[in-house]
């Protein structure tokens, strides 16, 4: 009674304002929501069938993109298994019962095949002259059931290199029905005598296949080009899911339609996966695909209805709030108020006031402003403080540049360049000043670059850093060079430089750095030009360090045997345990003769690591398999004594990867390409050629530089080119035989001789004898 009878006594008292106000909001708040209620429950329902047809359609469209593109993947992956070398011609003519160290490789192979893809149940090589079997879990066996022996039989004699093949191991129950991608080897041979058959796993098939629908209560079926169901999405479900594929099996219904089995009605998408042309099938309860709609609908109707009587009480209450904002307008000019008067009077001209009291605020606000603007330098000096020192970094670069303006200084889109000013040399002065006097100093120096920088134009700020040393910031316009740039700020620290030392009598050094687009990068520059201080030298009172040169420069010639690298990482190619190891002591002992800085060997050796495991990948290997889960680099870097590191490096790289490589290669390969690297060293100088060492070795040519490559990592006349310049740059340093002799010498015709060295080492054999005989040293 009380709430409305204050209801009628504001609207007597606000008249015709209240009422139309009151009328206004009711109407922009409240019919907004009853006109969405109705448009929910007119225009959803209508629309409620094509969304769900329209979002079922996508659905199946990504599912089937999704089971296209795995099974894509896996059919590749099977391809890449059937050209690797170990499934190769060589096959055909092995005694799978004698050569031992085949079928474990090949059982090895077969072993890391099975654990690269989740749903693969067995990987099985079917020789089908001799109907055997080899598989990683029982090893060599020969297929001795006649209705066994014809299946494998039929399906090897399939047209095409690779296809899917179902019931090789047919059991009794059809359920259970297996699939098996099957490809020919060796890979493209217009003569196979084999093939890989990866056999699939039903339960996990059918997991991913269920996986991918987010309808659990619908079915998701799989079936091949023969309307034979391959899965059935959750395995669980696969006698329901068998049942409901066979009464869809003569339907010829295309995009989504609805089916009625088992007592509920189902909303079916089909779709085709192309590369398979396989039939992937969608069925999904219509009830479970409405009922989120039907309970989002009574909720917002129920919702409404509440917001109805809170939309009412809310139009009551911010109608009469309207007039809020004069009354505190009035309360911020009158602060002095009796409790009494609740409200401004109704007599009074509340705007004229409020505009007077304005103009009078207006006015000392003037005033103001003219006082900030005396303190504006000193305070953008401090906000540029505060940007060197990094404290600011969390700002955009259009807010630093914001603030500043703000602070009167526009700098636009110039570019700013960051110097830096080290006084020293007290001790020369002979008592004039001491070390208690270093802000006395480093304020003269201060108001002196101050100064200077004023006449140029380009100067922003100057920082006085109280311990010595004097920073300045520069800004050039956009359309001035980097030469420009450098030639003014060189010019302008020379000038410092020489006022200085004239005034002050002590040592100067300055360090320019790099011209940054970013205020941001003023605390990182800021940085740079303090830790490039420690390159200057003690021995020269005034000189000038361009931070830019000292980072493109360095500090020196790196130094890295790459010569031994390449030997060592060969001698681990071919498993040599003894010959590893010597060469890795050569290479410690040539970077730390050549390196005396402990840094730069620990560098040497993350780079021999990433070397070694660019052999594993280039070999074919996995460094996971080669080396485990640990992480290289970070064991090397546990180790601060270079020793230790070295032990560590054996322990963790060379001697895994040894073993891995012994167990993985065949020797008698290694040997042959050992023996044809002895008949190039022996027999360089002849006319030799791929042909001539096979007929040496007793061995076909292309077997034989199959093998060299896979041992060596290089082919064959790569090889002998190599060790002949090799052999020439020998003779060109240590002997005086003319450049045509000593072309004979290695192999070639003197034309011949010249355009090769040159290709090799991007100069004339002529050229490098004038290189070495100028140089002292000659690196190994």
């Amino acid at each position: 009674m009380g709430l409305f009878t204050k209801l009628f006594g504001i609207m007597d008292k606000r008249r015709t304002w209240f009422r139309r106000s009151l009328l206004l909001l009711l109407t922009v708040i409240i019919l907004p929501p009853m006109l969405l209620s109705i448009s929910i429950n007119v225009i959803a329902t209508k629309e409620l069938k094509e969304q769900i047809n329209q979002t079922h359609g996508l659905l199946i469209q990504q599912m089937t993109q999704r089971v296209n593109q795995q099974l894509t993947q896996f059919e590749f992956t099977v391809r890449n298994w059937a050209v690797n070398q170990i499934f190769g011609d060589y096959l055909e003519h092995v005694d799978f019962y004698q050569e031992l160290s085949t079928i474990r490789s090949i059982m090895n192979a077969l072993g890391a095949m099975e654990n690269s893809i989740s749903f693969i149940k067995n990987i099985e090589i079917y020789i089908a002259d001799q109907d055997l079997l080899i598989s990683n879990m029982n090893g060599v066996s020969r297929i001795y059931n006649t209705e066994k022996r014809d299946r494998y039989r039929d399906a090897f004699k399939r047209p095409g290199d690779m296809y899917w093949s179902y019931g090789l191991n047919e059991s009794s129950n059809v359920l259970n029905k297996d699939m098996a991608l099957m490809h020919k080897i060796p890979a493209e041979s217009s003569h196979p005598f084999g093939a890989i058959i990866v056999e699939v796993d039903p339960v996990k098939f059918s997991s991913f296949i269920g996986q991918i629908n987010p309808y659990r209560e619908g079915y998701t079926l799989l079936m091949n080009e023969n309307q034979e169901l391959l899965s059935a999405g959750t395995f669980e479900k696969r006698e329901d899911a068998a049942l409901l594929a066979s009464g869809l099996k003569g339907h010829d219904g295309e995009g989504n339609y609805v089916f009625s089995w088992n007592g509920n009605e189902y909303l079916i998408s089909n779709g085709i996966v192309p590369r398979m042309k396989w039939k992937f099938l969608l069925a999904t309860p219509i009830y479970k695909l409405t009922e989120p709609v039907v309970l989002v609908t009574r909720i917002i109707a129920g919702i409404t209805a509440v917001t109805f009587i809170i939309l009412l009480i809310l139009a009551w209450v911010a109608s009469r709030r309207l007039y809020s904002p004069i009354s505190r307008m009035m309360s911020l000019f009158v602060p002095e108020k009796s409790e009494s008067e609740s409200e401004p009077p109704v007599h009074q001209d509340e705007i004229e006031f409020i505009e007077s009291r304005w103009a009078q605020l207006t006015t000392e606000s003037l005033i103001l402003q003219d006082r900030l603007e005396t303190q504006m330098p000193s305070l953008c000096e401090g906000f540029l403080y505060q940007l060197i020192y990094g404290h600011y970094y969390h700002l955009s670069e259009a807010d630093i540049r914001k603030r500043l303006k703000n602070y009167s200084l526009d700098l636009g889109s110039v570019r700013v360049q960051f110097v830096l000013i080290q006084i020293s040399g007290i001790s020369r002065l002979q008592g004039k000043f001491s070390e208690d006097d270093e802000q006395l100093i480093t304020f003269a120096a201060y108001n002196i670059i101050q100064e200077l920088i004023g006449v140029t134009g380009h100067g922003v700020s100057v920082f006085n850093f109280q311990d010595l040393k004097v920073g300045f910031l520069l800004k050039f316009p956009a359309g001035m060079s980097v030469e420009e740039e450098k030639q003014t700020t060189m010019k302008l620290s020379s000038e410092m430089i020489q006022t200085l030392e004239r005034l002050l009598k002590m040592d100067v050094t300055v360090v320019i750095g790099q011209p940054e687009d970013e205020l941001r990068a003023m605390h990182a520059s800021y940085e740079q030009t303090e830790q490039a201080l420690r390159y200057r030298s003690v021995h020269e009172t005034a000189q000038i360090l361009y931070l830019e040169d000292l980072i493109i420069q360095g500090e020196g010639a790196a130094f890295y045997p790459f010569e031994l690298e390449k030997e060592l990482l060969q001698a681990l190619r071919i498993g040599n345990v003894e010959e590893s190891t010597a060469l890795f002591k050569q290479f410690v002992a040539a970077f730390r003769q050549n390196a005396d800085i402990e840094t730069v060997l620990h560098q040497g050796m993350l780079q021999l690591l990433g070397s070694v495991l660019h052999v594993v990948y280039q070999t074919g290997h996995s460094p996971q398999k080669v080396f485990g889960l640990s992480n290289l680099y970070e064991e090397l870097l546990q180790h601060n004594e270079l020793q230790q590191m070295c032990d560590c490096f054996e322990k963790l790289v060379m001697e895994p990867f040894i073993e891995h490589i012994v167990e993985s290669q065949n020797v008698k390969l290694v040997q042959l390409a050992e023996d044809v690297k002895a008949t190039i060293h022996s027999k360089y100088m002849t006319d030799l050629s791929l042909e001539m060492c096979a007929d040496l070795h007793h061995v076909d040519p292309f077997r034989l530089s199959k093998a060299f490559k896979e041992v060596t990592g290089i082919n064959f006349i790569d090889y002998v080119t190599d060790y002949r310049i090799k052999k020439s740059k020998e003779l060109l340093k240590n002997s005086n035989l003319r450049i045509n002799e000593i072309a004979e010498m290695v192999g070639y015709q003197s034309t011949y001789f010249n355009r090769i060295f040159k290709k090799k080492e991007n100069m004339t054999p002529g050229q490098f004898r004038e290189k070495e005989e100028s140089s002292p040293l000659w690196p190994g």
